[in-house]
């Protein structure tokens, strides 16, 4: 039960690695069509 947990917030934590890096790309993008 306890692997399903770390898995489970691994799953997480990468998840909004993922949210935080397309952010970042988006906002980098837009920088640089308007630059």
């Amino acid at each position: 039960m306890t692997e399903d947990v770390v898995c489970g917030l691994w799953f997480v934590v990468c998840g909004l690695w993922f949210v935080v890096c397309g952010l970042w790309f988006v906002v980098c993008g837009l920088w640089f069509v308007v630059c």
